[in-house]
């Protein structure tokens, strides 16, 4: 019952003891029938046939639940691709980090669809904070005291909005908890073993909220987590490595240029979405979901969009039909990346540091970046 791999198997106890103390004490410990021996084989057959059949449906039903919270939660963060772009951006990239973090610790499927729900509405609360304050954060600009206070109030007020939620309890409290340090006083070591759930999602939750303002404020991915593993006292070395890798696997997956009737659910855009004009439709990291790529496709009604589109295709079985990767990126448009005396060029596909020029593979250019 304590693997979360076995806790839902339905247990049937076969005893000789026939006294109502031992009967009643195997259901305390999760057994679902208790036959008494002699037995009948039939009927043996027959409750084991029964509660299998029960186990089915019960699982079906927990799928469907799921499947509609998560659909729920997923079309509300759909709305600020409208509403707020940069918000729905960075619940995106929460839930998507949020999940890979999940399948590193092999946790139950119910808890990990609460963390990703828990992470993809984690920010919700920001929506009430001054634009001011919200940009300070972005920006990594010192806060006072009482700025970080008032910031940090956006974590209830996102857990109140979906506490009355059902079945939606324990993403509430992880919510709740995103701004807690992962070691309270005592100093006691780490274990992702022993950890309740909840705690452990909060954990992680504030891990993941603050490498992506990091991220927001100009560091980058490498530069958040050396920034972040010099708090142990804040951040767990444990999760930062589990993201580290997670970071590092993402930097290996193989870049697709496609065309908007290419794009798919699932795919991360390396590059921003813009339409002629040079306006931004939609921000590089952004994982697409169906709705995003619907909208997409009324938008490009409307408005014309360039194209092709850089892009990670996180799904094994979706067919390569973009450029080679070594091929010139003459088709990206013309932005470049500045970071003191390093510029990056991503037409000429060069880098360039102080007075020396090397030109780059996409490849090359992709494990810089």
């Amino acid at each position: 019952k304590r693997n979360p791999a076995t806790r839902d198997i339905p247990i049937l106890f076969l005893s000789a003891l026939t006294d109502t103390f031992d009967k009643v004490k195997a259901f305390q410990a999760g057994g679902v029938d208790y036959i008494t021996k002699p037995f009948q084989l039939e009927e043996v057959q027959a409750r084991v046939h029964t509660h299998l059949e029960l186990h089915r449906l019960h699982l079906e039903n927990q799928a469907l639940l799921a499947k509609t919270l998560f659909a729920s939660a997923r079309s509300l963060v759909d709305m600020l691709a409208v509403v707020n772009p940069a918000m729905f951006e960075q619940s995106n990239r929460l839930r998507r980090y949020m999940k890979a973090v999940g399948k590193k610790l092999n946790v139950f499927s119910g808890t990990g669809l609460q963390w990703e729900m828990a992470a993809m509405l984690s920010q919700l609360g920001c929506m009430t904070l001054p634009d001011a304050l919200l940009q300070k954060r972005q920006q990594g600009d010192f806060l006072a005291l009482e700025e970080i206070v008032e910031f940090q109030k956006h974590a209830s007020m996102a857990a109140d909005l979906i506490g009355g939620i059902p079945r939606m309890e324990m993403a509430s409290e992880i919510i709740r908890r995103q701004h807690e340090p992962f070691r309270q006083g005592d100093g006691t070591n780490f274990s992702p073993n022993e950890t309740d759930a909840t705690v452990l999602g909060g954990h992680i939750l504030r891990m993941l909220v603050d490498f992506d303002y990091q991220q927001m404020s100009g560091r980058g991915m490498v530069g958040a987590l050396l920034t972040m593993q010099e708090t142990p006292e804040i951040y767990s070395p444990f999760l930062l490595e589990i993201l580290r890798d997670i970071v590092e696997e993402e930097g290996r997956e193989k870049v697709e240029w496609v065309g908007l009737p290419e794009l798919t659910p699932g795919m991360i855009l390396l590059e921003d979405i813009v339409d002629e004009a040079g306006k931004i439709v939609l921000h590089r990291t952004s994982e697409l979901t169906a709705n995003v790529v619907n909208l997409l496709g009324y938008f490009a009604m409307r408005q014309k969009i360039r194209q092709p589109i850089a892009v990670l295709a996180n799904t094994p079985t979706h067919i390569m039909r973009s450029r080679e990767l070594d091929k010139p990126m003459d088709a990206r448009k013309k932005t470049g990346l500045v970071l003191g005396d390093l510029v990056v060029d991503m037409v000429a596909c060069t880098v360039k540091l102080r007075n020396t020029q090397i030109h780059l593979t996409a490849t090359e250019y992709k494990l810089l970046e």
